[in-house]
């Protein structure tokens, strides 16, 4: 199962994660942990996901692609 992401796959229209989240970040530690963040490497980050939100923002919905709607696909993963 891919989650969310699953129907936009199968339908061959590439994706990007926008929270990728590593493990320490779920565990309390002193100072909240922000020893272990890279300023540097988050601004990179951060630029890049806006420059791919400002390109995707400028394309027609038919060159990012479509993807079908499939009832019972959504109540399947309902039940």
């Amino acid at each position: 199962m891919l989650g969310e992401g699953q129907p936009l796959y199968a339908s061959g229209i590439p994706t990007i994660s926008s929270c990728p989240i590593p493990d320490y970040l779920c565990q309390v530690l002193p100072g909240g942990g922000l020893d272990r963040l890279d300023p540097d490497y988050a601004f990179q980050q951060v630029e890049t996901f806006a420059r791919t939100v400002d390109l995707l923002d400028t394309m027609p919905r038919g060159e990012i692609g479509i993807v079908p709607f499939n009832l019972s696909t959504v109540i399947g993963d309902l039940l």
